[in-house]
C-alpha cells in the first residue's frame, strides 16, 4: 500500500521536481535578502553600501591613473640627453644680427649663417654645402640657385674673400670637371678633347665655339677656373 502511496506517473514526477526546486530557489532568496540586505547588527554593508561604495572609488582610481601617466610622461621628458636638451635650448636662444649688418659668404659657418634673420638649420647648411661644391661663392646672387633660398636675404651677404678652390681646365680629369656645379659630364668631355686636339687652353673664350657652351656658362665658370 505504501509503495502505492508514492508511485507516480512519469510525468507526473517531473512536475513535482520542479515545483520543489522552484520552493527551494524561493527559500534561498529569502534568506539571502534578509541576511544580505538589511542590516542584522550594527557595523554589518548590505549589497546597495556595498555598491555606492564601488562607484565612490573608481572616480579616485581614474585619476590617480590619470596622475600617475603625467608623472610618467614628465620622468620621460626630463630624461633625454642633456646634450639634446642643450642643443635645443641654445637654437631656440640664437641672437639675430641687427640690422644693418653684413656677413661674408665665403668664411661664415653654420653658427653666424643662422644669426641671419631669415635662415635656419636647414638653410644655413644649404649655404655651406653649395659654397663647398663651387669652392667658394664669386657672388651674392648664387644664393638664389638654391632651392628655397629667398631673395629677401641677399642684403645681409656679401663677397669680400675671393672663391679658394680653382680648377685647373689643363690638367682637371673629366671626373673632376663634372663635379663643378657650372660643369656638365659632356662639356668636360668638350675640353678633354680641344686639350688632346689643340693642345692646353689658353682662355674660356676658346669652348665659345662649342655648342655645348652656351648663355652665361663661361661666365658663371670664369672665377673658378685656371689654365
Amino acid at each position: 500500500m505504501l509503495k502505492e502511496l508514492f508511485f507516480f506517473p512519469k510525468g507526473d514526477r517531473r512536475a513535482i521536481l520542479v515545483l520543489v526546486c522552484l520552493l527551494v530557489v524561493g527559500l534561498c532568496a529569502l534568506w539571502w535578502k534578509e541576511a544580505c540586505v538589511s542590516p542584522t547588527e550594527e557595523g554589518s554593508i548590505g549589497v546597495d553600501s556595498i555598491i555606492v561604495s564601488l562607484r565612490d572609488t573608481m572616480p579616485r582610481w581614474k585619476n590617480e591613473k590619470k596622475v600617475y601617466r603625467a608623472d610618467t610622461i614628465k620622468r620621460k621628458a626630463s630624461s633625454y640627453p642633456i646634450k639634446k636638451r642643450f642643443q635645443r635650448d641654445t637654437i631656440a636662444w640664437i641672437k639675430k644680427l641687427p640690422i644693418g649688418s653684413v656677413v661674408d659668404l665665403n668664411t661664415a659657418d653654420t653658427t653666424l649663417l643662422k644669426r641671419v634673420p631669415g635662415i635656419g638649420s636647414w638653410r644655413a647648411r644649404r649655404i655651406v654645402e653649395f659654397r663647398g661644391h663651387l669652392g667658394g661663392y664669386s657672388r651674392v646672387e648664387q644664393l638664389l640657385e638654391i632651392n628655397g633660398m629667398p631673395d629677401t636675404i641677399l642684403h645681409w651677404f656679401e663677397v669680400k674673400t675671393p672663391p679658394r678652390k680653382m680648377l685647373n681646365l689643363n690638367h682637371a680629369t673629366a671626373d673632376e670637371m663634372a663635379a663643378h656645379p657650372y660643369l656638365t659630364y659632356e662639356q668636360a668631355r668638350v675640353i678633354i678633347n680641344h686639350r688632346r686636339l689643340h693642345g692646353p687652353l689658353s682662355s674660356l673664350s676658346q669652348l665659345s665655339l662649342y655648342p655645348e657652351f652656351v648663355n652665361d656658362t663661361l661666365k658663371w665658370l670664369e672665377p673658378y677656373v685656371v689654365f
